[in-house]
């Protein structure tokens, strides 16, 4: 029986760098070959079989359209503005699937796990999930909370299954599913292709802190970001941490070069609000952890324009 491990990852510091070579350890360690899959370019690295990547894939959405995630504080809903994203949620990692299970299937394999790279297998669960007792003619998936609900893309098992279950025809109907009904999450949609193939799935009932010791931990959810109030014509700063997982993120907000916000957050529901000048440069630094330089991941910048709104993130009052 031939294993593989699917691993979506973004590297662009060296705190990612080190998460994601620890990961590549611990599957090596359980004779498990690892493939490493991004949207962008992959940096060659130790003891990794192969590399996907995977940038615009498809105009097909899976996820129901026009749905924004948003931010409620004080009754103020701030709503971020995914459209433009180089990277759609609303396909990109159902096709990531699809096609990480076909070339696994190719290069030989005959059983297939997958995990996000920010997603750490707690010590207590690795027999559970990687021992001698898997039936391995079947697909494995957790039944961690109701299916529109964000839980965490870890799931496993025999690769003929999990590419007959990803077959374009039941993605199409996902996508019509999506157009009439609520489909919010990627794991709602993984809950929909599941469940036409019972007969060759095992419903695991572990809890996320059974299954994890850390997960989600570069989480969507913690926002930082620039936000235009049509009524007011006003700028606003938000960071927000909303991700209910044991995460941290931290930023650094400059107007011009001069540094007038700096916060790491730890607990859920922290946030900061800052309003805006207008016709001033700001800048946002946001970092995976305590600030570093290990640990920047990304910069964000914005001219507060009075007369072009230059950001698509708005609020709304509710």
């Amino acid at each position: 029986m031939k294993k593989c491990v699917v691993i979506s990852c973004f590297v662009n510091n060296q705190y990612r760098k080190e998460l994601l070579q620890s990961q590549i350890k611990f599957f090596n360690k359980l004779n498990i070959d690892v493939i490493l899959v991004s949207s962008n370019h992959i940096e060659k690295m130790d003891n990794v079989k192969n590399y996907i990547t995977i940038n615009h894939v498809s105009d097909k959405k899976y996820l129901t359209d026009k749905i924004f995630p948003y931010c409620d504080t004080g009754g103020v809903a701030y709503f971020t503005n995914t459209t433009y994203s180089n990277i759609a949620a609303s396909n990109f990692f159902i096709k990531l699937f699809q096609t990480s299970f076909n070339y696994c299937k190719n290069l030989g394999y005959d059983f297939c796990y997958v995990l996000d790279f920010d997603t750490i297998i707690n010590s207590i669960h690795v027999e559970t999930a990687f021992g001698d007792e898997l039936d391995c003619s079947k697909i494995y998936f957790y039944d961690l909370q109701k299916s529109n609900e964000y839980q965490c893309v870890f799931f496993y098992g025999n690769l003929n299954v999990l590419v007959d279950m990803f077959l374009e025809n039941n993605l199409n109907k996902i996508e019509k599913l999506a157009t009439e009904v609520m489909i919010m999450t990627n794991e709602q949609v993984l809950f929909e292709l599941a469940a036409e193939y019972k007969e060759n799935m095992i419903v695991l009932k572990h809890t996320d802190f059974e299954i994890f010791s850390r997960r989600n931990m570069f989480s969507s959810s913690n926002v930082a970001n620039f936000y235009y109030d049509k009524e007011t014509k006003e700028y606003w700063f938000l960071q927000y941490k909303g991700d209910t997982c044991e995460n941290e993120f931290a930023c650094e907000l400059f107007l011009e070069d001069v540094l007038i916000h700096s916060r790491h957050f730890k607990h859920i529901s922290y946030w900061s609000l800052i309003k805006l000048e207008n016709n001033r440069n700001y800048k946002i630094k946001y970092y995976d952890a305590a600030i570093s330089d290990l640990t920047l991941s990304k910069t964000l910048n914005i001219y507060t324009d009075t007369n072009t709104v230059t950001t698509q993130n708005w609020i709304q009052r509710t």
